[in-house]
C-alpha cells in the first residue's frame, strides 16, 4: 500500500481505515487488467504503511519485496519494476530506494528464489513509450501520488502526462487522464523546466535529450522560464506564512 505522496500524520486507527479503502480500489484496477490478459490476480494487504506513514519513497522497493518473501514459495524469479534511474550508484539517507535498486535487489537473492530489474536497461521514458499502445494502459494507468484516479496536478501527474505528450501519445491517456487543464494551462512552464534541466533531474533531462534526438520544439515562452523561476523562488520567500 502507498499512499506515496500524504506527508500529514494521522491516528494508526485513521490511517489504516483510508490504506484500506485505497487498497480495495486499487486491486479493482489491477484486477481489471489482469482480466484484459487472463492473468490471475494475488493481492497482499498490510498495515506497514499504518507505521511507517509518508515514507513510501525511500521503502517501496523493501516493502515490495517483502510480500515476495512472505510468499516465496510462489515464485522462483521476480522482477521488480524499477523507476528506471541512471545508474550510478550513490548511497544516502537523502535518496529514495529506486536510486539503488540494482545494488539492493542482487542483495536479496535466497536459495530458489532471486530478484532482477524489469527491462533494466531502459529509462523511466523508453519504459512510457512501450505502453503508448496499450489499451488497458491507456484506460487505466494510475500514476498519481494521491489519489487512485489520476489528479492531473501533482509531480507524477504532470511528468507523464508531459512524457506522453512528448511521445505524441496523450490524447490517447484522456481516459487515464481526465483533468489535464492544469497541465494545459501550465504547459510553457513545465516544458521550460525540461529545457533548462541537466543531469540531476534523471527523468527532465531524459526528456530533454528525447526533444533534442527528435527535433521537439519548445513553445516560445519556455526561454523566459529561468526569469520565472527567479522571480517564484523571491516570491515564495517573502510570502507571509500562515499561522497556524
Amino acid at each position: 500500500m502507498n499512499f506515496a505522496g500524504y506527508l500529514k500524520s494521522y491516528t494508526l486507527e485513521s490511517w489504516n481505515h483510508y490504506a484500506n479503502i485505497e487498497f480495495e480500489k486499487r486491486s479493482n484496477i489491477a484486477q481489471k487488467i489482469a482480466d484484459d490478459y487472463n492473468l490471475r490476480l494475488i493481492c497482499v494487504n498490510s498495515n506497514i504503511s499504518d507505521l511507517y506513514q509518508g515514507a513510501h519513497l525511500f521503502s517501496h522497493t523493501f516493502r515490495t519485496c517483502s510480500v515476495i518473501f512472505a510468499t516465496q514459495k510462489m515464485w522462483s524469479r521476480y522482477y521488480f519494476a524499477s523507476a528506471g534511474l541512471s545508474r550510478r550508484f550513490e548511497p544516502s539517507v537523502e535518496l529514495g530506494s529506486a536510486s539503488y535498486d540494482d545494488f539492493t535487489l542482487n542483495c536479496f537473492v535466497l536459495k530458489g528464489l532471486s530478484f532482477g530489474v524489469h527491462q533494466a536497461g531502459l529509462s523511466r521514458l523508453e519504459k512510457t513509450k512501450l505502453l503508448t499502445h496499450n489499451v488497458s494502459a491507456q484506460k487505466l494507468l494510475n500514476v498519481c501520488s494521491f489519489h487512485t484516479e489520476n489528479c492531473g496536478k501533482c509531480d507524477k501527474c504532470i511528468r507523464t502526462m508531459l512524457t506522453l505528450d512528448i511521445l505524441g501519445a496523450l490524447d490517447d491517456f484522456s481516459e487515464a487522464f481526465k483533468d489535464q487543464t492544469t497541465y494545459i494551462k501550465n504547459k510553457w512552464k513545465y516544458m521550460g523546466r525540461v529545457r533548462f534541466s541537466n543531469e540531476k533531474d534523471d527523468f527532465l533531462y531524459e526528456i530533454k535529450k528525447y526533444a533534442q534526438a527528435h527535433h521537439i520544439h519548445y513553445p516560445w515562452k519556455t526561454i523566459f522560464y529561468p526569469i520565472y523561476k527567479m522571480i517564484l523562488e523571491v516570491y515564495l520567500k517573502l510570502k507571509p506564512k500562515k499561522r497556524r
